[in-house]
């Protein structure tokens, strides 16, 4: 296969590098998490024009956070970004992890784990907001599109009073 657009310019998306063999095989290299000398997740998306099985090697396991624990590991796959589930193959020998992902459809993403993404958060906030006794304090951060949040429950009053006779 030959992709058309491998990705991971989006909401905690992760891959540094990728190559692709004569044999369609993409070989890939995930970023160090921020401030550290190894890495430990990756997440990308994938567009290409073909619909056979498409092969991926994980290079430089070796130097991810905890290298034994790929051997057994299976990535997970998604063509809408909501429903995920694992590859059916994957082989860890040699400090690389192979794995096969069946039939993907044109559009599909690959991630070390399904990732909670910050649109979800926002639809949680929005929807824990709406109940009665649910305060939400919304504060900046270094990233203005992504704003902490506090989020008391229950009377204050109530807490308060309790507070003062302790």
């Amino acid at each position: 296969i030959q992709p058309l657009l491998i990705t991971s310019k989006f909401d905690s998306g992760n891959i540094a590098d990728y190559t692709i063999e004569h044999d369609g095989v993409i070989n890939f290299r995930v970023k160090k998490d921020i401030k550290a000398e190894r890495f430990h997740w990756f997440y990308f998306k994938v567009e290409h024009n073909a619909s056979d099985d498409v092969c991926f090697r994980l290079l430089d396991v070796q130097t991810s956070f905890y290298p034994d624990g790929w051997d057994g590991y299976l990535p997970f796959v998604s063509t809408d970004d909501s429903n995920w589930k694992r590859v059916d193959r994957c082989v860890y020998r040699h400090g690389i992890l192979t794995f096969w992902v069946k039939n993907p459809g044109r559009v599909f993403s690959i991630a070390w784990y399904p990732p909670y993404p910050y649109s979800r958060y926002r639809e949680w906030i929005n929807q824990l907001g709406s109940h009665a006794g649910v305060r939400i304090e919304e504060y900046p951060s270094l990233r203005p599109e992504s704003p902490f949040h506090i989020i008391t429950v229950g009377d204050e009053e109530a807490v308060k009073k309790k507070k003062k006779r302790i």
